[in-house]
């Protein structure tokens, strides 16, 4: 948000740069013109013939100073958010290449302190709990860490817990509200038998 804001503004102001009458100027990119008339242009770029140079105003000079400041602040804010996003991916590619050591099949070593560090973990975040807590967040770490070291497996554990979860959510419901189907399809068939059943 600041950052689209910041160059909506430095958009606007940095457009109202003027540029002298046509001269004969040598090629030059549009980041080493300057911003004012009275800022050097590069050797490269200096024109051929002469141009009046009018002296700035205060309003000028305010609004000059005011856009270098936001100029030098936006640099800074840019510099910082490259290294933030440098570290970012550093840290995403290092996950990523544990994540690939442990799934590996020929690894075998460092499986099973993972996962006991995984079951740790969680007993710290439920240590403030009762028993049910603790079994419950050391359960998920130590579930949550052999997913990673057996991705294969977990995925295939995963969906046959979900079918059987599902299953057994279906059995409680109907256990809890009765089969309505049953009765919807005995209405249909036997409507006078279905009235004296109720």
């Amino acid at each position: 948000m600041v950052r689209s804001f910041i160059s909506a503004i430095s958009r606007i102001l940095f457009s109202a740069a003027v540029i002298a009458p046509e001269t004969d100027l040598k090629c030059c990119k549009r980041t080493e013109l300057p911003l004012y008339t009275q800022d050097k242009l590069p050797t490269e770029c200096a024109p051929k013939t002469k141009h009046h140079v009018e002296k700035s105003g205060v309003i000028e000079e305010t609004i000059r100073t005011i856009r270098l400041n936001i100029d030098s602040v936006f640099n800074e804010v840019k510099k910082y958010e490259d290294m933030t996003r440098g570290h970012l991916q550093e840290g995403v590619d290092n996950a990523q290449w544990l994540v690939d050591y442990l799934g590996d099949e020929e690894n075998q070593a460092p499986k099973a302190p993972a996962i006991a560090i995984g079951g740790l973990t969680g007993f710290i975040f439920g240590l403030r709990g009762g028993f049910f807590k603790k079994v419950i967040y050391t359960s998920v770490g130590a579930l949550g860490m052999a997913a990673v070291c057996y991705p294969k497996e977990a995925r295939e554990y995963g969906g046959l817990a979900l079918d059987e979860g599902h299953r057994y959510a279906t059995i409680a419901y109907n256990f809890a509200y009765g089969d309505k189907s049953q009765k919807l399809s005995a209405e249909a068939s036997d409507p006078k038998k279905a009235k004296t059943d109720k």
